[in-house]
């Protein structure tokens, strides 16, 4: 299927210009976000990536947030409270105990990526 999507983003650069084009490419490029999560139903609402998260505390999670200027800030640590408006996380840190908190809805936005240990591929 994505093969004759590309196809036809081809025909259409070449035959009606560049917009038309790039939508099919947009269309084409989103296709393919969703083949590489296969298998993997990412949380739609605030609510379920609470529940979900509600669900996992104290396990151990990794974290990728987004620092803008394409710089992200990678740590790992253990998943420790949630509220109704975000969430904690202790860092591991050999010399001091540290934690960050993160919204719900940086994790719905994907300015924060949370991955858990016993999961592998399961992210939210």
């Amino acid at each position: 299927m994505w093969r004759l999507m590309v196809v036809h983003a081809l025909f259409l650069t070449a035959h009606c210009g560049g917009s038309a084009a790039r939508l099919w490419l947009t269309a084409l490029q989103n296709f393919l976000k969703g083949v590489e999560n296969m298998g993997v139903q990412k949380p739609t609402t605030i609510e379920e990536i609470r529940q979900h998260l509600e669900s996992n505390l104290g396990k151990k999670v990794f974290i990728r947030a987004n620092q803008g200027r394409r710089r992200y800030l990678e740590s790992e640590g253990v998943l420790a409270e949630t509220y109704p408006k975000l969430f904690v996380v202790h860092l591991d840190q050999s010399n001091a105990v540290r934690r960050r908190s993160y919204t719900y809805a940086d994790v719905l936005t994907d300015t924060v990526q949370i991955t858990f240990d016993h999961e592998g591929t399961t992210s939210c």
